[in-house]
């Protein structure tokens, strides 16, 4: 979880920082941002566990692909919601990004240009790939 807590705590700090929302909105649009994420990444999972194991769960998956998305997107904004709202504040993920070394922030900041990259560009290539059949 702390891969997460660093995604929306950086996403949370350049909506604050940068664009000069108050906490709140910042906070929000930074849950939103990261429920949408989670949304593409999963799809992204199922394409690469269907192709590799040509199972038929991950292929009902990617026939009802859209629906599955918006349903995946409502669920991690629960969740993630839940987590942000209710259990953790900003504080607490802030303290726990800090509390880690530089090593570990740097490798947590190149996972999160990949994820934050590559997350929609393996989506957009996968669904098309499957949507043609070339997959």
């Amino acid at each position: 979880m702390i891969i997460f807590d660093y995604i929306f705590y950086t996403i949370y700090r350049f909506l604050n920082k940068r664009l000069k929302r108050n906490n709140e909105d910042a906070k929000h649009s930074a849950l939103s941002i990261l429920a949408v994420y989670i949304s593409f990444f999963i799809p992204v999972i199922a394409y690469v566990v269907g192709k590799i194991y040509n199972n038929p769960i991950s292929q009902k998956f990617i026939s009802n692909g859209f629906l599955i998305s918006v349903i995946i997107a409502a669920v991690s904004y629960i969740i993630l919601r839940i987590r942000y709202y209710k259990i953790y504040d900003i504080e607490n993920v802030e303290r726990k990004i800090i509390q880690l070394s530089n090593k570990k922030r740097q490798i947590l900041r190149c996972f999160y240009y990949i994820f934050l990259i590559g997350t929609p560009v393996c989506f957009y290539i996968f669904g098309r790939l499957y949507e043609f059949g070339h997959i």
